[in-house]
């Protein structure tokens, strides 16, 4: 007697089960091979230590050419495994005296080689009387204290070095003169990528997306990648016209009350933390005196300005932030040193307008250090 074929409803339910099992087996190898590449590629590429959140980038090593005047041929820019620029910090970490330079890109010092940074010179000239001692880098172009207020969050208050030296006020200046209320690009840039949640936020942490997300902007967005120096050389342009009138207080400057405002957090936060801040006001090239008064104004690293001033008014605008920065650290009773009251305006010290030579760095470095020299400060053996 002929065998009776399967019920219909028998072999449809045998090619379902086929076709989940090789569903659920090609999503398997998948999820496998992408956590074998993001494992490969963590191991080769190292992630920033501290999350996506900021540009620390572990044993970066970048060789330039930058062709700035008062800079070298060719300069070294190196991290070390946080990221930072700087030696690796000490193993024995709680028997050193460690320091931590934070601000933008005249703290970062991008374009001076790693051995002539005024953070890297500070550390040097301060071994003379405290052996033990660390400077890091932690420095990021662009970044006003609104991302020194998230960097304190989100690394310096997990590192707890002894002393947090600041280096504050132009880039939160350029907030008034160049863009609004809502930030600079860099600051939203970095505050979009701490603020993501969800899948936004285990995405930002794969190395593998991180990777992506870099060849995307360069391949889709249409985003060039060019051998060239981001800063340039200073060229002194004549006022023409009469320039825009500057309020002379800053009640109608959008950055300085949130300016100062942070500055209050960043230093609450340095005494919860058990870290000492200490401020350091602006230098830059400009004077209020002849003959930057008949002189453009021109913050280099910003594209567009809101304003047309001189640059004695630009520097009366920036000495209103170091003003203000003085009397907030007098009111909190932190340590505060006139740094831009220190640094002579000429191109010996800047080679732009904010930007230091490598001897405007090292006289930032002996500057600094007096001062710290002169304060009580626990030298740990």
């Amino acid at each position: 007697m002929a065998a009776m074929a399967p019920p219909v409803s028998t072999e449809y339910e045998n090619k379902k089960g086929k076709w989940i099992s090789l569903i659920l087996l090609l999503i398997f190898s998948t999820l496998l091979s992408l956590g074998c590449l993001e494992w490969a590629l963590r191991m080769v590429s190292p992630p920033p230590p501290f999350g996506p959140s900021f540009d620390l980038r572990p044993y970066k090593k970048l060789e330039l050419r930058p062709n700035l005047p008062g800079v070298a041929k060719v300069v070294h820019h190196t991290a070390n495994k946080w990221g930072m620029r700087g030696e690796d910090p000490p193993k024995d970490w709680k028997q050193a005296t460690t320091i931590l330079t934070v601000g933008g890109s005249t703290t970062q010092c991008f374009y001076l080689d790693d051995s002539q940074t005024w953070p890297n010179l500070l550390q040097k000239q301060m071994r003379a009387w405290c052996p033990n001692v660390w400077v890091g880098n932690a420095g990021l172009d662009g970044h006003s204290t609104h991302g020194h207020v998230l960097l304190m969050k989100r690394v310096i208050e997990k590192l707890k070095p002894d002393i947090v030296i600041f280096l504050v006020g132009v880039n939160d200046l350029a907030l008034s003169i160049s863009y609004d209320r809502e930030g600079s690009p860099f600051d939203n840039h970095w505050r979009a990528k701490i603020t993501s949640t969800g899948i936004g936020a285990l995405l930002q942490r794969s190395r593998l997306f991180q990777i992506l997300s870099i060849w995307k902007r360069v391949l889709v967005d249409g985003v060039l990648v060019v051998n060239k120096v981001g800063h340039k050389r200073y060229h002194a342009q004549p006022l023409v016209g009469k320039e825009d009138v500057v309020p002379d207080s800053g009640r109608t400057l959008i950055s300085l009350l949130p300016f100062l405002e942070n500055v209050d957090s960043l230093v609450h936060s340095a005494k919860a933390a058990g870290i000492r801040p200490i401020f350091l006001t602006q230098p830059g090239l400009f004077s209020e005196s002849p003959p930057w008064d008949t002189i453009a104004g021109d913050m280099s690293f910003v594209e567009t300005s809101r304003w047309k001033i001189s640059a004695a008014t630009e520097a009366r605008l920036l000495q209103l932030f170091n003003h203000k920065l003085i009397e907030k650290c007098n009111e909190l009773q932190v340590e505060c040193f006139d740094l831009g009251a220190s640094v002579p305006h000429d191109s010996l010290h800047f080679y732009d307008d904010y930007h230091f030579t490598e001897l405007g760095a090292a006289r930032v470095a002996n500057e600094v250090a007096t001062f710290i020299h002169e304060l009580p400060l626990l030298c740990h053996d």
